[in-house]
């Protein structure tokens, strides 16, 4: 599946590896059925698999996984990336749907949610619960001081670590999700 051998004593080329990844509810559906049908097509494997050709590995959170160390050196040293990102706003209307919604275990699991200092709130309560009491504004606010905040924070130190000028920073591109919905956005 991946080519004819190489001659014995020659050394194949190492295959060409790129990172794509995201962050929380900026894609990450997307992202994987892009990887995984891309490397089920071209190299015949679900990642994370190996070939002669390009192979592509993905990175569900990118704020936890930039953080290891094999990740952070590939970036590092300008191992070529896509960094899909979504704006704020986008991004917190979309997680107040998912989360009110979401079979996810953690929205199951009761939590201290009073930080957010909004009416209705109490301790042990859990988020999709939180969702339910909150109406209006209050629960954008709240996905905002709750997952949605940390998911901001995340996506603007991954950008200024990896993303913006500097040694090793200029093979990462970021791709906003927004321009999925929109024909003239996207490059040529």
């Amino acid at each position: 599946a991946d080519g004819p051998a190489a001659p014995h004593g020659a050394h194949r080329a190492p295959p060409a590896v790129i990172l794509i990844g995201g962050f929380h509810k900026t894609g990450t559906h997307l992202i994987r059925a892009i990887v995984h049908g891309y490397n089920r097509l071209v190299n015949g494997c679900s990642p994370p698999c190996e070939s002669s050709r390009l192979t592509i590995l993905r990175s569900h959170h990118m704020e936890r996984e930039l953080d290891s160390d094999a990740l952070s050196l590939f970036v590092g040293q300008g191992g070529p990336c896509v960094a899909f990102v979504r704006h704020p706003l986008e991004l917190i209307a979309s997680g107040v749907r998912y989360h009110a919604s979401a079979g996810e275990q953690w929205l199951q699991e009761k939590r201290d949610y009073t930080f957010t200092q909004l009416p209705g709130v109490r301790p042990n309560m859990t988020y999709r619960k939180v969702l339910k009491v909150l109406r209006g504004r209050d629960r954008a606010t709240f996905e905002m001081r709750a997952m949605g905040g940390a998911t901001i924070d995340h996506m603007v130190a991954v950008a200024r670590r990896w993303l913006g000028p500097g040694p090793g920073r200029g093979r990462c591109l970021r791709q906003h999700l927004e321009a999925f919905y929109d024909e003239a956005s996207l490059p040529e």
